[in-house]
């Protein structure tokens, strides 16, 4: 595919729907991505019509219904998840801010001070620039006073113009006299020629003659169209068509004589075969009909046979088939048995090479004993750890592997792979520091020895070993004593009373026992702690086992049940001698199962052997009854066509043959009449045509004598012509003369009217002069003498200018007028008064982004208060569900966020600052709880939460699982989407019109380059 499409549909529904009468009861969301990585939104209405593509759309969409995808809180991923619990406490606080949207507020607090520091830097500039346009204000004004002073020469130098422009004046009205008398002159002429002209047109040319020649000339050329034309059209038309006719006749005539020589050579043939067939009649095929016959018969006969025989076989083949499919199943998981069982021998002989070699040197050195017991802790990497931690300065040297410290009492043999799976690998192999500076340098020496030393750390507080409870203070309270039930802290013996602190906290050794059966423990220590009928332990027991390892725990009433999965590797043994005898045991159970398993492979490699013989004979066999059967249907189907052609020997019918030889003579009789008939037909065709053709040779004859009195009369009217024509001569030259004559008169009238219109604009511009440089100007010309002319006047002014030009450049304003002053006045005054309201209205803005910040701070200030104690409350709530405890730690100054997590609700000692210091679930379900917490101060349409329950046991997960529905069904959760995505088993989970559980398909194999390819959820 070329691009990728994902579509989301948002319910719009209720008093918040966003533009409902626009996009309905539901929006589309559509997003396309191409293989190239370009995309675009699409919204869409209920009924798929597209309303928008606008990013910004989408973004009112999101805030209209309060969706904040990139909240952790409203989609948590697998790395955000990551992310906040190995973070640091700055980290988890930002975690908090984002998750609450206080983030979105501290930014916008962040946004308007930036404004505020904006704005009063730009106040400042405005201010200089304000004192700038004050200066100019005051400079144009005082340029203004001095060019008023000016303003007496501006007037005199306007009344030279004004003196000018009507000297002009006065010499354009000379010109418009002079123009008027020349037109008269021109109008004296031009009528003198037109009197003449009139004269010789009365006298006329021969007009009348020539009409009345035309006029005879129409009526002869009229008559010989109307009668001759019309007469020779209708004769050619009619010899046309009698060629056509006899044309059609000849054509039929050749074809009907070429079909009666068909029809003829049809007869003779179909007569000669006549006469064939019924002499084949004659020969007798009765008993060859027979013989096919028999043949066929047998053919069915031994096909049926051979059917018989195949399916026969087929039904013994389906069994051996399946027994093969079966012994290969088998032998295929024997193998994998045989694989597995080699590999388990080889480490268990390694691991008894190893421990012999230990107990070979146990006489001799007390070191060697405890390299070999170190070894189990670890192999080569904690004896490594060991020497580097002997070499390292410590403020209190570490404790470790805890193993090595603890040992069982004696008696008590029986509970060996109990206590060991109680205490657990990575506690057993574990160190103890008492300090954070001792854990970290504990850390970096296992860095050094190999990335795989990733020995647990534990950080316990020297102080006196504590007080814990023994089998005899838990079974006090009961009558019947212990019935064969310990402890777990009694079988343990620790010298080290740090070791012992270790192992109570992180272990829960208290809460532990152990019974010899699931019986005993469902008879001595199990009750019914309720009255809807659940069920728990007595003695705050926490959980029993038996002696193979299989665990019983009770938890809101439902019991779970976990079996012993992992290898006993005898950690708790001082000496190798048990190690060596529990591996000796080990190697001989393993070999015994190894040697057992060849052997079934060997006789499932026999049996196949056999199934695969007794097939193969069997579709040999198969395969020769197939060949036989086709060599009998071939042969079945060669008889069946020879048994067709001799029954259609013996079924020849001639009556069709008989028939058609009757209807080729009808048509030849036919057609013999119709040549006959047309022949007729062609000679009438020709007396017509000849008759047509006299008549068209009269017309023709008729129209040449029209045409002769047509040409006399064009002869005559060629004389006129003549005659007029000459006339006309004399006539178009005196009418030339007037031609020209009116021509002078326009143009003198031109003349005039240019120089009347020129008069006009030249007066109209005197007065427009006279009305703006005449001080009290009274509308009348303005007196001239002689010595007034354009000229002198205009160089009057310009000595006036000069003189004026001087005194300005003298006083320093040159180029300067009084518009152009007034008018650098005005802009400097609007610029001093723009800048001056910017300023006000600036200040005004300041004022209110201080309110603003106060305020938004404040806001910010409450609202982390509040959420902080919501979280701190129902995070302690939830903990408390699964008798744990815990707080959340805020300091808003140094904005750091700590998480304080105590596994155990009554004892101290399980506290933890860091949840990294958890276990896997145990940082699960606290991160777990906090989320929960978090919702209750965040207003979201919907929650996505990835995997949240990968690293928590069935119990732990179940628990989880019973608190979100609890938490889902909620009030004030009414009109959410949860949704949780868990690669775990939810058929737990029960499914109602509120909850519902989707299960993506697997992965099919498309038989691609890209082999698996993941489904989609439909």
């Amino acid at each position: 595919h070329q691009f990728a499409l994902i579509s989301v549909t948002l319910r719009n529904e209720g008093c918040e729907a966003y533009l409902p009468d626009i996009y309905g009861e539901k929006i589309i969301v559509e997003r396309k991505i191409t293989k190239e990585g370009s995309g675009g939104y699409v919204l869409k209405n209920e009924h798929g019509n597209v309303i928008s593509r606008e990013r910004k759309d989408l973004m009112l969409i999101l805030t209209a219904f309060n969706i904040q995808v990139d909240n952790p809180c409203c989609v948590l991923t697998q790395e955000e998840s990551k992310q906040f619990i190995q973070g640091s406490d700055k980290e988890k606080y930002s975690f908090f801010m984002k998750a609450t949207g206080l983030s979105v507020l501290s930014e916008q607090i962040l946004a308007v001070s930036e404004d505020l520091k904006t704005t009063e830097n730009e106040i400042d500039r405005t201010a200089s620039k304000l004192a700038e346009k004050k200066k100019d204000v005051k400079k144009w004004s005082a340029v203004l006073e001095k060019l008023k002073e000016l303003e007496s020469i501006d007037v005199e130098i306007g009344k030279c113009y004004v003196k000018a422009a009507w000297c002009e004046a006065m010499d354009c009205e000379n010109e418009v006299a002079a123009a008027k008398e020349k037109c008269d002159i021109c109008d004296s002429e031009l009528l003198a020629m037109e009197e003449s002209l009139a004269e010789r047109s009365r006298a006329g040319g021969g007009e009348e003659r020539l009409n009345l020649v035309q006029q005879q000339q129409k009526q002869v050329q009229d008559e010989m169209d109307s009668t001759i034309a019309d007469k020779i059209h209708t004769c050619l038309a009619s010899v046309q068509e009698s060629n056509k006719r006899i044309a059609e006749v000849k054509n039929n005539l050749s074809m009907q004589k070429e079909a009666r020589t068909d029809f003829k050579r049809r007869l003779n043939e179909e007569n000669a075969a006549l006469k064939g067939i019924r002499d084949r009649q004659m020969v007798d095929a009765q008993q060859e009909e027979r013989d096919v016959l028999e043949g066929i018969n047998n053919a069915v006969t031994e096909i049926d046979a051979l059917n018989k025989n195949i399916s026969r076989m087929n039904t013994e083949r389906n069994p051996l088939l399946e027994q093969r499919q079966g012994l290969l199943s088998q032998l295929s998981q024997v193998e994998v048995d045989v694989t597995n069982s080699q590999r388990e021998v080889k480490i268990l002989s390694d691991n008894l090479k190893e421990a012999t070699t230990g107990q070979k040197y146990s006489n001799s050195s007390s070191n060697t004993v405890n390299l070999q017991r170190l070894r189990r802790f670890g192999n080569e990497d904690a004896v490594k750890l060991a020497e580097k931690i002997s070499k390292e300065r410590f403020n209190s040297p570490p404790i470790g592997p805890l193993g090595m410290h603890i040992t069982m009492k004696d008696g008590f043999k029986e509970w060996e792979l109990a206590l060991e799976k109680t205490l657990g690998y990575y506690l057993l192999s574990g160190y103890v520091v008492t300090n954070r500076e001792d854990s970290i340098t504990l850390k970096r020496l296992m860095n050094s020895v190999s990335d795989r030393c990733n020995f647990t750390v534990y950080q316990q507080p020297d102080r006196p070993r504590y007080d814990v409870r023994s089998s005899s203070s838990i079974f006090n309270r009961s009558n019947h004593g212990n019935n064969g039930i310990v402890c777990a802290i009694d079988l343990l013996q620790i010298s080290n009373d740090l070791v012992f602190n270790t192992v109570v906290d992180y272990a829960n050794v208290e809460n532990v026992v152990y019974s010899h059966s699931e019986d005993d423990i469902m008879r001595n220590l199990v009750q019914q702690t309720s009255s809807g009928g659940k069920f728990g332990f007595k003695y705050d027991i926490k959980t029993a086992m038996t002696q193979d390892g299989t665990t019983y725990r009770y938890t809101y009433g439902l019991r779970s049940m976990e079996t012993n999965r992992g290898k006993f590797n005898n950690l708790l043994a001082v000496d190798n001698a048990a190690v060596v005898e529990t591996l000796q045991e080990s190697l001989r159970q393993e070999q015994h199962e190894f040697d057992a398993r060849l052997e079934r492979k060997l006789v499932l490699k026999r049996q196949v052997e056999e199934v695969v013989k007794a097939l193969q004979r069997l579709d040999n066999n198969i395969n020769n009854e197939v060949q036989n059967l086709k060599r009998v249907q071939r042969q079945k189907h060669t008889l069946d066509n020879r048994l067709l052609e001799v029954q259609d020997l013996n079924r020849v019918d001639t009556t069709n043959m008989e028939a058609e030889i009757i209807e080729l003579t009808n048509a030849i009789e036919q057609a013999d009449g119709y040549i006959a008939h047309l022949s007729a037909t062609l000679e009438e065709e020709n007396r017509a045509l000849k008759a047509q053709k006299a008549e068209h040779k009269l017309a023709e004859n008729q129209r040449d004598e029209y045409m002769r009195k047509l040409n006399q009369l064009s002869d005559e009217l060629a004389q006129i012509l003549a005659a007029v024509r000459g006339y006309n001569k004399v006539k178009e030259a005196l009418q030339r003369e007037i031609n020209k004559c009116q021509g002078s008169c326009k143009e003198a009238q031109k003349v005039l009217e240019n120089s009347q219109l020129k008069y006009e604009k030249l007066v109209r511009t005197a007065e427009d002069e006279s009305k703006n440089r005449w001080p009290d100007w009274d509308g009348q010309p303005i007196p001239l003498t002689r010595k007034d002319t354009r000229a002198a006047m205009i160089k009057l002014a310009e000595d006036k200018i000069r003189s004026r030009e001087s005194d300005k450049r003298k006083q320093g304003i040159a180029d300067c007028t009084i518009p152009i002053a007034l008018d650098k006045y005005n802009k400097a005054m609007t610029a001093y008064q723009e800048l001056k309201t910017d300023i006000e209205e600036m200040k005004v803005k300041l004022d209110m982004l201080n309110k603003d910040v106060v305020l938004r701070t404040r806001r910010l200030n409450k609202l982390r208060i509040r959420h902080s104690n919501s979280v701190m409350a129902n995070f302690e709530k939830y903990l408390t569900q699964r008798n744990s405890s815990g707080s959340v730690k805020f300091d808003f100054d140094e904005q750091t966020m700590t998480m304080v997590v105590q596994t155990q609700k009554h004892d101290g000692n399980t506290q933890v600052s860091d949840v990294k210091n958890l276990s896997g679930g145990e940082r699960s379900f606290a991160t777990f709880c906090f989320l929960l917490a978090l919702g209750h101060v965040i207003e979201s349409s919907f929650r996505v939460m990835d995997e949240w329950d990968v690293f928590m046991d069935e119990l732990t997960r179940k628990e989880t699982i019973m608190m979100m529905e609890y938490y889902i069904e909620r009030p004030e959760q009414k009109g959410r989407q949860f949704i949780l995505l868990t690669p775990n088993n939810l058929s737990h989970v029960s499914v109602s019109n509120k909850v519902r559980v989707k299960k993506l398909p697997d992965p099919v194999n498309h038989q691609s380059a890209h082999g698996l390819q993941q489904q989609t959820i439909n």
